[in-house]
């Protein structure tokens, strides 16, 4: 069999690949040896990776807790009001489709006029090299208002916290807001990523 021959039948013979688009599933030629590097596997778009096709479906779990000191710094003859009130456990399960969430996880307020909201946004990139594929970050952000009412919107600081959390991992987490001489936060939370066994 000459070499002319060999690649005829050479040419009849084709990789085929799955790729996935907006609307389905189709099947292709490959068109050169270098594509392997360039072609993303249709997990999650965006942040998939080859690592990613090994975790199940639900990875793990976060579990936060923790308190919140809230202080109301009143003029003088009025006394300064404060209070130190639970931020209730909450588990959120981790899902290898679902790569970013954001939700409040504490809305408090002291004296009436002193409100901090707590929000909590975690994600997970298992793209990034060097880390396990099923690590989470996480962000914590703390908005004090102070105003007329325990609904005030009046903004007074801000402030924020990310961590990253491995595999069955803990850390605790604390964030400071000062205020501008009418109220000030301060939040203590527990974070803890734990995965599927």
């Amino acid at each position: 069999m000459n070499a002319a021959l060999l690649m005829m039948i050479g040419a009849f013979f084709v990789t085929l690949q799955v790729v996935a688009t907006a609307d389905g599933a189709e099947v292709r030629a490959k068109r050169n040896a270098t594509e392997d590097a360039i072609m993303v596997p249709a997990l999650d778009p965006g942040s998939a990776s080859f690592a990613s096709f090994n975790l199940p479906t639900n990875i793990g779990s976060l579990t936060v807790s923790g308190t919140i000191h809230l202080f109301d710094d009143e003029n003088w003859p009025d006394g300064d009001e404060f209070s130190d009130q639970n931020i209730d456990p909450q588990v959120f399960n981790i899902n290898k489709f679902e790569t970013f969430k954001r939700v409040e996880i504490a809305d408090k307020c002291v004296g009436g006029e002193v409100r901090a909201v707590v929000n909590l946004e975690y994600w997970f990139s298992p793209t990034v090299s060097g880390v396990p594929p099923d690590t989470i970050n996480v962000k914590v952000s703390v908005n004090l208002y102070e105003g007329g009412g325990c609904l005030t919107t009046d903004y007074e600081d801000y402030r924020e916290d990310q961590r990253t959390l491995f595999p069955d991992q803990r850390q605790d987490m604390t964030i400071k807001v000062p205020g501008h001489g009418g109220g000030s936060a301060t939040l203590k939370l527990s974070l803890s990523h734990e995965k599927n066994t």
